[in-house]
Order: C-alpha cells, then sequence, then structure tokens
C-alpha cells in the first residue's frame, strides 16, 4: 500500500556516520550491498549520506537515502537513491538527488556528476539534467566457469595500485583513481593486476557482497587480459566457498547485444559475452552523466531552499528547528 507524504512534510537530511536506513532500505530492495562498504562509503564525507525523512503518526520515519561520493578529477559519484516501496512516486527520490548534486557542488566543488539509473528511474534522473551514456548489465556466472585465459599474461595481486596510474592514463581512466582506490578499500586483498611483457595490462577489484560476491571494475588493454584477470578471480572466490558472483559488463561487450533503443530499454537480454561461455546477463543498468551548469545549480538551489524544507541534520529534525 501506497501512503502519500505531502512534500512539505519531508526533509533531507544529513545522517552522518549512521547508515542503518540506508542499508535497511537496501535490504528491501534486494541490493547487493553490505553494511561495511556503506560504513567505509558514508564515512568518506560525513554530509554526503543523506536521508529523506518524515514524521508519521509521532515516528521519525526514513523513506529515502542517497550518497555522494568524490572519486575523480571533478567527478562526484551519485548512489545508493532508494525510496521505500510504501513511498515511492511522490518526488522524493528527485528531491533527494538534487540535493547530491548541490553538495558534489558546494562541499566537493565538483562539475560533472555521474550515477547508474535502473529503468523505474530514468525518467527521474532525466528531468534533473542527466544524459544517458551506455547500458550495463549486472550479470551472474558460476565460479567454476571456463574461461579461456592468455598465457602471456600474468597475474600479480597488487595492494598500493599506484603502479597503474600510467596505466590508467593510457586508457582514459587515471581520472578516476581515486573512486578505484576507494573501492580498494572495500576488499584489499581482491586487487589484481595484469602483466604482459614486462607492462601492466589489467586490473581487476573484487569484493564480498550480501548476496554474492560482487567482481569490478574489471580494466584491460585485450580481452585476453580481461578474461585472464576474470579466470583468477573466480578461482579466488570459488576457493572461499561461493559458487557465483555478479559482474557489471557494458552491453557493448555481447556479440547478442540487442539493439541501442533512444530511450535505453532493458527488454532484451544480451547473449554471448565477449569475456566467455556462462556469463548470464540478468537485469541493466543506465550510466547517465550531468554536467553541472551554472544555469543547473542555480535552478536546483532555489528548489531546494524554496520553502526552507530541507534541514541539515537528524538532530535539527529531532529538535523541530
Amino acid at each position: 500500500m501506497s501512503h502519500q507524504i505531502h512534500q512539505n512534510l519531508f526533509r533531507v537530511v544529513s545522517a552522518g556516520k549512521d547508515i542503518g536506513p540506508m542499508y535497511s532500505l537496501s535490504k528491501k530492495a534486494g541490493w547487493n550491498q553490505t553494511s561495511d562498504d556503506l560504513k567505509l562509503l558514508a564515512g568518506q564525507d560525513l554530509q554526503a549520506n543523506l536521508l529523506a525523512v518524515a514524521d508519521i503518526n509521532g515516528a521519525y520515519n526514513p523513506l529515502g537515502s542517497g550518497l555522494v561520493l568524490n572519486v575523480g578529477e571533478s567527478l562526484a559519484w551519485i548512489g545508493m537513491i532508494l525510496v521505500h516501496p510504501e513511498h515511492r512516486r511522490q518526488g522524493i527520490a528527485s528531491t533527494i538527488v538534487e540535493e547530491c548534486i548541490e553538495v558534489a557542488r558546494l562541499a566537493m566543488h565538483n562539475s560533472i556528476v555521474g550515477l547508474d539509473a535502473t529503468p523505474a528511474g530514468l525518467q527521474v534522473y532525466k528531468n534533473t539534467g542527466f544524459q544517458t551514456s551506455i547500458k550495463i548489465w549486472r550479470c551472474q556466472l558460476k565460479t567454476d566457469a571456463a574461461i579461456q585465459t592468455d598465457g602471456s599474461v600474468e597475474v600479480f595481486r597488487d595492494l598500493s595500485m599506484y603502479n597503474y596510474t600510467e596505466m590508467l592514463r593510457g586508457i582514459g581512466l587515471h581520472q578516476k583513481l581515486a573512486g578505484l582506490k576507494l573501492i580498494q578499500a572495500l576488499h584489499p586483498e581482491g586487487t589484481l593486476m595484469a602483466i604482459s611483457n614486462g607492462k601492466p595490462v589489467g586490473l581487476v577489484l573484487t569484493r564480498p557482497g550480501r548476496l554474492k560476491p560482487f567482481i569490478g571494475p574489471l580494466v584491460a588493454t585485450s580481452t585476453g587480459a580481461a578474461r585472464t584477470l576474470l579466470d583468477h578471480v573466480l578461482k579466488y572466490w570459488k576457493e572461499k566457498g561461493h559458487d557465483e558472483a555478479f559482474i557489471d559488463i557494458p552491453e557493448k561487450h555481447f556479440s547478442g547485444a540487442s539493439r541501442w533503443e533512444s530511450e535505453m530499454k532493458c527488454n532484451t537480454q544480451p547473449t554471448d559475452c565477449i569475456l566467455g561461455q556462462g556469463v548470464e546477463a540478468a537485469r541493466c543498468f543506465i550510466r547517465m552523466y550531468e554536467v553541472i551548469s551554472d544555469e543547473n545549480f542555480i535552478r536546483i538551489s532555489a528548489r531546494i531552499a524554496q520553502g526552507n524544507k530541507y534541514a541539515r541534520s537528524i538532530e535539527a529534525l529531532e529538535h523541530g528547528r
């Protein structure tokens, strides 16, 4: 049953280190993040862990969540946009996203914001100014899958990642080094690098999940290097007793990919992934970006300020200030 919440009655507040409500919403939505993941991510910037809250029948109720991360040069990432099933389609997600953009611009001094949208949330982000980029599929595969590897590629465990700055620069990912280091911190022993002829040719990060281990990002200069890294990661999780793992793969890496649609719909699951047999596409996301122009930022800030509806801390909300 849906409960109508008047827009003037909910506020977006900073939850600080409290990840309990966000984790609860994540589990309710069937997402894979662990509580340790959220504690580390929320701890990066205490004002970037946001909640939409309301006083319902005299009780404090979290309605939705959002998280902002500083992941690179001028780039912020918005994640964990979740709304309680009983309170969806009431403008709560849009309000949280706008608050996230304000944090990214004012507190983190970023000019570009990215996120991964579900098909259900696509229009919410378009209305806020985000543009579609690529379609990505959340896939699952068995940890005992037979992956064709490249014998010229050696795989090593790397804990510093500093050797990868130039390699990432060569393939256009050097601006995301801060984000990669943040992901690495979630599970330091899950970082592997691929070397061929004395040069780095690939990188993969992996970490535990609430439902299944997660693999990614996986970055490589060749299909052979990517497959070799994937093979090593699957064996790593197999040894730890896991039968399956998740990995996010752009649709362009499936030879049987559906035709691109202007609406970025996810009606047809692609087949024949270049990483090998056994990769099963389950559901898709649409990667989106927005350049925070002065005009957009002024518009968003004015909307947030309208009516003085939003508090900056749970304490302020609880004391009725």
